[in-house]
Formats: C-alpha cells, sequence, structure tokens
C-alpha cells in the first residue's frame, strides 16, 4: 500500500435520495489495498437504510451529529454524537435519524469488498419514486448483501423518505 490523502472537495458522493441519505466516500477501498473503506453520511431526518445484512463485512458506525437509533441483531440504541457502534459479518441491523434536522455519521466496512463502488451499485436499484425492489436487490448483491426487513425508521415511527 501507498500512503494516500485527497482534499475534501476531491471526495466522491453517492446519492441514495429514496432513502434519504448522501454518502462521501472519505477512504475508498483502493486506497486500503480492500482492507477498509470509510465513509461519511448525511441522514435526512426519519430516514435510514432497511433492516440489512453485510454476509462477509463487518461494519462500525461513529455519530457526528444528531440523534440515531440503531438496531443491532435484537438490541437497540440511541445514539448521539460522540458514540459508535460495531456490527460484527452476519448480524441484522438498521439506524434511523430520530432528529429533525440531518444528522451526519462516520461509517466503515472491513474488508472493503467492492467499496464504494457496492453503493454506486445499490443506487441503481433505488427508484425515486417509491420502494426498492428488495428481490431485486437481494439477487444482484447474493451472498454479500441481503435486506430482510423495512427501515427501521418505518417500524419506528419514521417514513421512508
Amino acid at each position: 500500500m501507498k500512503p494516500f490523502f485527497q482534499a475534501a472537495d476531491a471526495h466522491q458522493t453517492i446519492e441514495l435520495a429514496s432513502l434519504g441519505i448522501s454518502t462521501r466516500v472519505l477512504l475508498p477501498a483502493a486506497a486500503t489495498g480492500g482492507d477498509l473503506v470509510l465513509f461519511e453520511e448525511t441522514t435526512a431526518p426519519g430516514a435510514g437504510p432497511p433492516l440489512h445484512i453485510h454476509n462477509q463485512q463487518a461494519e462500525f458506525f461513529r455519530v457526528i451529529e444528531g440523534e440515531y437509533e440503531f438496531m443491532i441483531g435484537e438490541q437497540r440504541f440511541l445514539a448521539g454524537p460522540g458514540d459508535t457502534a460495531f456490527v460484527p459479518a452476519g448480524l441484522p441491523h438498521a439506524f434511523w435519524n430520530r432528529g429533525t434536522s440531518p444528522g451526519r455519521l462516520l461509517f466503515g466496512l472491513t474488508p472493503a469488498a467492492e467499496g464504494e463502488a457496492f453503493f454506486s451499485e445499490l443506487g441503481k436499484f433505488l427508484p425515486e419514486d417509491g420502494p426498492p425492489d428488495v428481490a431485486a436487490i437481494n439477487q444482484a448483491f447474493a451472498g454479500r448483501f441481503e435486506i430482510v426487513g423495512p427501515p427501521l425508521a418505518v417500524l419506528r415511527g419514521g417514513s421512508q423518505t
């Protein structure tokens, strides 16, 4: 591996608008030889991803600003600035922004696998005018990623935004 630096204004942004999520790639998979990929996410109020599993990747989070709720396995956690969470590979998880303003968090996946390319590809399955086609997503990412339930926001009073 070689040292990596990228100015803030050069970070790639991936929009997952139907989920209320905008993600900036802070550390691309290629920069770490596929060991890690790191993102900064802005989550709209009441929004978040569906309950899902990364079958071969662990995921970690650090809340920067806002009020989030995480579901990791059967456990639920309220989280605010500075709080962290870790999700082992194969464990269902989701989160949502419980606040009334956009929230921000850092998250990373290890190993990186497809890294940021995964989120770009996932975006192709998320129509702006309706819910995602879960069956198509699960088929396209079989063995790597699986949606196993609705967004935590829906279960806890938010929206699918």
